[in-house]
This record gives structure tokens, sequence and C-alpha cells, in this order.
């Protein structure tokens, strides 16, 4: 996010992101996510500093690529990040039934067999795909789940994040 949307983000903090979860809660997902892309949308024009730092770092993991190329890939990733926002904004109340009706469900058979030597499972990931709702759905599925997080910067928006995040039993450690 550039300046300016972080310091709307800040001026209008958690309730303005709670007024958009309500709203986001009461749409079908395909609606939801229509409204996520075009927020990423938004976020690309209006976010310099990060839209430059994807840029930057697309342009190093892929420097024989033309420039229009990473911009259009950059807009994707902006797009994606708007997606599963506005999936995460509207998962209040979702069951594991509605989770696996939209999402599929691959390697599960790996994290039963390491949990079944009795020791735990570490996951480690990047934010890659949407990692909130495969964590909503592993606590839902009876796995029982912490994840350590960045608080936000605004005490209302983590407010409202977190307790998206532990409605569905997971545990929030915070970072540090």
């Amino acid at each position: 996010m550039g300046s300016i949307s972080k310091k709307l983000l800040n001026n209008v903090g958690g309730s303005a992101l709670l007024k958009l979860q309500r709203s986001l809660a009461r749409k079908p997902i395909s609606k939801v996510e229509s409204i996520g892309v075009r927020l990423g949308r938004v976020f690309f024009k209006t976010g310099t500093k990060r839209r430059n730092r994807a840029l930057t770092n697309l342009a190093m993991a892929f420097p024989d690529r033309p420039r229009e190329d990473l911009d259009a890939l950059a807009q994707k990733v902006f797009e994606h990040f708007g997606r599963t926002s506005a999936d995460f904004l509207a998962s209040k109340g979702r069951t594991r039934e509605d989770i696996e009706s939209t999402t599929e469900i691959v390697g599960r058979e790996n994290i039963d067999a390491a949990l079944a030597k009795g020791k735990g499972v570490l996951l480690i990931t990047g934010h890659l795909g949407n990692w909130e709702r495969v964590s909503a759905w592993m606590s839902l599925s009876g796995y029982p789940l912490s994840v350590i997080i960045r608080d936000a910067d605004q005490a209302g928006v983590n407010q409202v994040v977190n307790e998206l995040r532990t409605g569905p039993g997971t545990k929030v450690i915070p970072r540090g």
C-alpha cells in the first residue's frame, strides 16, 4: 500500500473494515471475489510504494521479461491479494463444508501421516494462495493450529482481522 492508502486505512480504521466485512459476508462468493479483484486494481493504481516494490521483485525474478509483462503480472498479483482479502473478510461463520465446496484440498494425507508419529507438525508457508482459507479449513477440520502473525498497524483493523482468524478455532500468536 502506498502512503495515501496507508493513511486512509489508518484514518478509517477498524470501523470501515468491519463495515466492509459485514457487507461482503452477505454476498455470494463470486460477487465477493469480483469486488476483491476491483479493490486489488485500485490498490495497484494508488499504492505506488508497494507497486514499485512488486515490480522490482518481479524484475529480479524474471530479468528477461519485458516491462509490460511485469506490469501485467504485478497487476495480477494485486488482484489476487484483493480477491483473497475480500474472501477472508467474507469468511465469518463459514463451515468446513462451505470451504470444501469451493476449495481443493491436496496433501492432507501428508499432514495426517506426520501427526500420526505423535510429535506435531510445523508448517511454514509464504503468502501464497489463500492461506487464510487454508488456516480456517485446518482448524474447522480438527487440526489444532496456531499461526504466527504480524499485528496490523491500526488497533481496530487488528481486532477485526484477528477475530476472523480465531473464529474457526485458530490460535493467533503475535510475532515477537
